[in-house]
């Protein structure tokens, strides 16, 4: 019995069903059409068959026409529609690559799916990117425009924070040296802290979503003390990510707690209740504050 083609329309819904296909046309959208890869093919009698890249065709196609996914076609209109007309007539036609033989395919095929040549960013790198970025001069509003496909807003706030904690004056030179290895300082851990805003308050800090920076609005010996305690159970591995798995977990209440034990602990020590006065904030200018 005869192997039946699948009709190419069944193809491309399932593609936008089951395969994200929908996302690569908004990012062709807002980004263009990266020509970093593409699509892989064998000669097929008098045709082309795609052997890899079948989204990316599905989506290139669905903007030309997006009643070819009739459930999708007012998502796909609408993004296909942010296009210049002389940008969707250029993607009519695109370049591919042509397979000698199905072996050859399947090598390249295996290839890109079961081995990463890329060495992808850990997330140190990711906050120094855009770090540098907004070094450059570059402002929020400036890099969302830049990056709309990507978490711009957490990676500033991300380069932010750590620029806040590295600023710390540690007694431990070893602590210092940690926080900038990522093998033994996870940016993960201190993400799970400096997003609440109960560590917030104990730490003396404010990590503002609106305009992506953390600064000190308490007296920067509350955070420097509360900063050095962290960075140091993160080292001793009695902080990670599974104690710190959601902030109503056990874990998480019982860190939060002793946290507050010593801030306290802290503050009678200093024959203080409260903290105020000026200190640091994660782009290097003063950041001024009262009782946290």
């Amino acid at each position: 019995m005869q192997e039946r083609e699948t009709p190419q329309p069944l193809i491309i819904n399932d593609l936008f069903k089951n395969a994200k296909a929908l996302e690569l046309v908004q990012a062709i959208a807002q980004l263009g059409y990266l020509t970093h890869e593409v699509p892989v093919v064998l000669q097929g009698g008098d045709a082309l068959v795609v052997v890899e890249g079948n989204r990316r065709l599905a989506a290139l196609k669905a903007i030309q026409n997006p009643y070819l996914v009739p459930s999708y076609a007012s998502s796909i209109k609408k993004h296909a529609d942010a296009i210049s007309e002389d940008d969707r007539e250029s993607l009519r036609t695109i370049r591919v690559k042509v397979a000698p033989s199905q072996v050859e395919a399947d090598q390249l095929i295996a290839a890109l799916h079961t081995s990463n040549p890329r060495v992808p960013w850990g997330p140190d790198r990711q906050a120094a990117f855009f770090e540098a970025q907004v070094e450059a001069g570059r402002t929020l509003d400036e890099l969302l425009a830049l990056y709309p496909t990507v978490q711009v807003r957490k990676f500033v706030i991300r380069a932010s924070a750590l620029r806040l904690f590295k600023s710390v004056p540690y007694s431990s030179e070893s602590l210092r040296k940690a926080l900038n290895d990522d093998r033994k300082v996870k940016v993960s851990i201190l993400e799970r802290l400096y997003e609440y805003e109960k560590f917030q308050n104990l730490a003396g800090i404010r990590v503002s979503n609106r305009t992506a920076v953390a600064k000190i609005v308490g007296t920067e010996r509350r955070f420097f003390a509360v900063a050095e305690k962290v960075v140091g159970d993160i080292v001793g591995k009695r902080l990670n990510t599974r104690v710190l798995n959601r902030q109503d977990s056990a874990t998480y209440t019982e860190y939060m707690a002793e946290l507050e034990d010593f801030v306290r602990s802290l503050d009678q020590r200093s024959g203080t209740g409260s903290s105020g006065g000026s200190g640091t904030n994660g782009s290097g200018r003063s950041g001024t504050g009262g009782n946290p």
